[in-house]
């Protein structure tokens, strides 16, 4: 008798503990932001209410560095899905204004360089990023290229943002 309840505490307690887990990892959808791979500033979403949040990639890529621009490897670019994540900070320069962005929070997708969008996107669409979030803040997501370069960039990146209760 005492190995039968002791089971049934431990499934109840199993249960208890599951539906705990899937009730804090519940999705409501907030909104879809557009990551442009020519802007060098990135996009910036402001924390409204403290919370833990979810940004999932939904969709596109980006092309930033268009195969055939780099004289010396003309192989060399293509499709590419990374997304540079700022928490609450602004972008920082490798060397102060121009070089590479430094000092980011975190990434979201991939910096392996596809030939096409659609292989970039395939390998790429759900990655996430979660993080509690404090009202007055802001997350700045953003391509990763180099101070000044971004002009000859092409794509958009979806990006759908959720509350996690």
């Amino acid at each position: 008798m005492r190995s039968y309840l002791k089971i049934l505490t431990l499934i109840i307690a199993a249960m208890i503990l599951s539906s705990c887990s899937l009730f804090w990892n519940n999705e409501i959808f907030i909104e879809t932001i557009s990551i442009e791979a020519d802007d060098e500033n990135g996009t910036t979403y402001p924390i409204t209410q403290a919370g833990r949040y979810r940004f999932k990639i939904i969709g596109g890529a980006l092309e930033v560095c268009p195969i055939g621009s780099i004289i010396s490897d003309p192989e060399f670019g293509g499709w590419k899905t990374e997304i540079l994540i700022y928490k609450n900070r602004p972008i920082e320069w490798e060397h102060g204004s121009i070089g590479d962005p430094i000092g980011y929070t975190d990434t979201i997708g991939s910096a392996e360089y596809q030939t096409t969008e659609a292989i970039a996107v395939e390998n790429t669409t759900e990655r996430s990023w979660d993080a509690y979030l404090r009202v007055d803040t802001y997350v700045l997501l953003m391509a990763n290229d180099s101070k000044g370069n971004f002009s000859d960039n092409s794509g958009t990146m979806d990006i759908s943002i959720y509350s996690l209760e």
